[in-house]
């Protein structure tokens, strides 16, 4: 019966810590320790009958320790120690887009590397990161600004008449 109960706490405490030491590996050898601990009270000869009430208690013990974990753990210490709190606020400095870039758009400027499809280029005398629609661009030809993506200026080729 230690054995069972072992494997089963053992299974249980690999579970939670997968679930915030994410990879894969705890939560599958918790796994395999919750079926062999299931296994094991079937093969005991001691209590062969109860053994479908063992596992029935283990999986809604199961069931309702991992919910408890979920909903509480982000309010203990080490939960705390885990869990960024903390919002990515633009007040605090947190940007997703430079807004400089957007007034680029319909700008006309100069690469200064190969696009293949990415490289760098020069717009209104800023050295920027660009994109291509998936066209080989050569160095030092003309581009206009068509869009933002991101921190990214997407850009095309301008074709100079001849």
């Amino acid at each position: 019966m230690s054995k069972i109960l072992l494997f089963y706490l053992g299974g249980l405490l690999l579970i939670f810590l997968e679930l915030y030491l994410p990879g894969g590996i705890l939560g599958t050898i918790g796994s395999v320790l919750i079926v062999v601990s299931m296994v094991y009270a079937y093969r005991i000869r001691i209590i062969p009958q109860q053994a479908p009430l063992i596992i029935a208690f283990q999986i809604l013990l199961g069931g309702i320790l991992i919910y408890i974990w979920i909903k509480q753990f982000h309010r203990t210490r080490w939960g705390k120690r885990l869990i960024l709190e903390e919002n990515e606020d633009v007040s605090k400095g947190y940007v997703a887009q430079e807004k400089e870039l957007e007034n680029l758009v319909g700008k006309e400027g100069i690469t200064l590397t190969l696009l293949r499809p990415v490289g760098i280029a020069e717009v209104e005398g800023k050295r920027v990161g660009v994109v291509t629609e998936g066209i080989y661009v050569g160095k030092g030809k003309k581009v206009r600004v068509l869009e933002v993506s991101g921190n990214r200026l997407k850009v095309k080729e301008i074709e100079e008449d001849a």
